[in-house]
């Protein structure tokens, strides 16, 4: 039986410096030293960078005391630690012998490191799983492929954190930077969907945001922005709408909501006073509430009949989505000339026939076509002029896309669409469509409608199924929108769509608008 000395001299072999006879660098497998090679600086090769580092393969290890030990005798520029099961740890003894380490592939699950120093460490694919780091100053850390979930940052000193998504993404859920510093953090996605890559939003509340780039970061919950202090820092523009609740005490940078590790790509930016940015913030606050609105155009506190009552029904968003529809047909039709009282009366009783959501649902599609279709096309466009649909980044309401701010902030807008659908006019009056959308996982969607016309009878713009002989509705174009029927994806789009719109499974196209200021 070993003593507790004997058992840290046995895990300190675990060491591997340059030159040791029988070193743990000659005892790396392949896979562990690719799983190293991430510790490379600059063009540094992998042989140049073991040769130059004293590498603690940390595989087996589960007490600090024993990564302790080892770290002690190793010999070499720079330190490499490998794996290790460390779960519930006290790492204050150990961070200090940290500076300037590359660790991959650790479990620091529920360790703790409250109120200690550490500085310049590259953590690489670590799991830190209710980590508590509360009062610690860890600055000038690289993070790639981390998970911290639960984990407790209140108070720390994080000034200069980068932090990169990578593996699987990241988990932020119930993640606490309340009141830390956060000074020139960076927050990326190595994907290209960034809601998937950060799963949730951390709390934020009194913390230090100056000259951050939280473009990957989604918002909402305004307690996690109590205090939080916005300056010179890089927000995404579909977040604008949330940070009412933060303190802007500076200009704010306005940024597409992805990042590219490893390409060469210049995003484009906008930079917003601190006036502007609170002009924008109310802005877009008023855009986001009329696009997420889930109300029918009718109060539901005053709902009498059956039917407005399962309008009003807990769970029936898409009743509601259609009768604000239709109450947005109407009126644009009254406007047009084009609405008959008498007749939308009589769809009213017909309406409130209705004993089920499927009938709601059909009586609605068939009066929303007819005063679709009876004010016509909603598109004037010349012969080989295009018309391009950008999703919207940032609802805002119309009285706010035009003018020099709206200008300067378009390129943004544009870059932080994740689909465009092309509309090109004919000389018969037709016009053609294409496009393309990108979804989770890089899932992607094409679209190829060499022909498209007008269905009076229906409302959309729709092409012929030349194996049926039948016109396919495709989409409406209303105002600077555009209204897809399908979104492309298998799970809502019937067979004989896939002809002109094709989409990956995590994919789809959603309705879009013109930017373009008017």
């Amino acid at each position: 039986m070993l003593s507790g000395l004997a058992e840290l001299a046995v895990s300190a072999l675990a060491i591997a410096s340059p030159g040791a006879a029988a070193g743990d660098t000659a005892a790396l497998t392949d896979e562990q030293r690719q799983k190293i090679s991430v510790c490379a600086q600059g063009d540094e090769t992998l042989d140049a960078m073991i040769a130059r580092s004293a590498i603690v393969n940390a595989t087996g290890m589960t007490k600090a005391a024993q990564l302790e030990a080892a770290i002690k005798q190793a010999k070499g520029e720079r330190l490499i630690i490998l794996g290790g099961e460390f779960a519930g740890e006290d790492m204050r003894n150990i961070a200090p012998l940290l500076a300037g380490a590359c660790v991959h592939g650790s479990n620091f699950s529920s360790t703790n490191w409250d109120n200690i120093v550490m500085s310049s460490v590259q953590f690489d694919n670590i799991v830190m799983d209710g980590v508590s780091a509360k009062g610690a100053s860890w600055t000038d850390m690289s993070m790639r492929g981390v998970s911290f979930p639960k984990g407790d940052f209140t108070g720390a000193d994080l000034a200069q954190l980068k932090f990169i998504s990578a593996y699987t993404g990241a988990d932020f859920d119930e993640v606490s930077f309340r009141g830390a510093n956060l000074t020139e953090a960076r927050f990326e996605c190595g994907i290209t969907v960034t809601y998937w890559c950060l799963n949730a939003s951390p709390d934020l509340s009194d913390a230090i945001l100056k000259g951050a780039d939280v473009t990957s970061f989604w918002f909402g919950d305004a307690s996690k922005l109590q205090g939080t202090g916005f300056d010179q820092t890089v927000v995404a523009p579909r977040v604008l709408a949330d940070l009412d609740p933060a303190m802007v005490k500076g200009p704010l940078v306005l940024k597409a909501a992805y990042a590219f590790e490893f390409e060469d790509f210049s995003p484009a930016t906008a930079t917003l006073s601190q006036t502007e940015a609170r002009s924008l913030i109310a802005a877009a606050k008023e855009g986001a509430a009329d696009h997420t609105k889930d109300e029918p155009s009718f109060d539901c506190a005053k709902a009498e009949t059956k039917a407005e009552s399962m309008i009003c029904g807990e769970y029936d968003s898409d009743l509601r989505a259609l009768d604000r529809e239709l109450a947005d047909a109407w009126r644009a039709a009254r406007a047009a000339g084009k609405g008959s009282m008498r007749t939308q009366l009589r769809w009213l009783r017909s309406r409130n026939a209705c004993d089920d959501r499927t009938c709601l649902s059909d009586v609605y599609e068939d009066r929303i076509a007819q005063l679709r279709g009876a004010m016509g096309p909603g598109l004037i466009i010349a012969p080989d002029q295009t018309i391009t649909y950008k999703s919207d980044a940032m609802p805002l309401p119309e009285s706010s896309r035009s003018g020099e701010l709206y200008e300067r902030i378009l390129p943004v807008l544009v870059e932080s669409s994740w689909q465009t659908i092309e509309l090109t006019g004919r000389e018969d009056g037709t016009v053609s469509a294409t496009g393309d959308a990108v979804g989770g996982n890089a899932h992607t969607c094409g679209m190829n409608v060499p022909i498209a016309r007008f269905d009076p009878m229906t409302g959309w713009w729709s092409a012929t199924d030349e194996e049926a002989g039948a016109l396919v509705p495709l989409f409406r174009v209303e105002g600077r929108k555009i209204h897809m029927r399908y979104s492309g994806n298998l799970g809502n789009t019937p067979g004989e769509v896939s002809e002109f719109l094709s989409c990956g499974a995590r994919a789809g196209f959603d309705d879009g608008i013109d930017l373009n200021p008017r």
